[in-house]
């Protein structure tokens, strides 16, 4: 049992060191905040120069509430949409994300 019990121990540390993000330190961090309405937020990471490269989360936030995002670069671009039926993605553009920031988003 002392064997197995090192092992799954072993097999548990590895899982943290590799799912911990590389920006712990929360230098790269903001909260998305709903303002006036429930919506769905899209986020990407972007460099420098605004381009954007991977999707790394999408989902709803509720109204008046916030989403902790955590980002590779500290730059982001968002895109929200209103949770009614038939409506589109709205581009709101690029923001920082660094030193945990709020950004206030609306649907549209």
């Amino acid at each position: 049992i002392a064997e197995w019990a090192i092992c799954l121990t072993a097999t548990a540390m590895l899982l943290l060191v590799f799912t911990v993000p590389a920006n712990s330190s929360g230098e790269y961090t903001c909260y998305l905040e709903a303002q006036d309405e429930e919506i769905l937020v899209a986020v990407w990471n972007a460099d420098a120069d605004d381009n954007t490269k991977n999707e790394f989360w999408r989902g709803r936030i509720e109204e008046g509430k916030q989403q902790l995002i955590q980002c590779e670069t500290g730059r982001i671009r968002i895109s929200t949409k209103s949770t009614e039926p038939d409506t589109a993605m709205v581009n709101k553009g690029y923001h920082d994300c660094t030193g945990g920031n709020v950004i206030r988003l609306e649907a549209d």
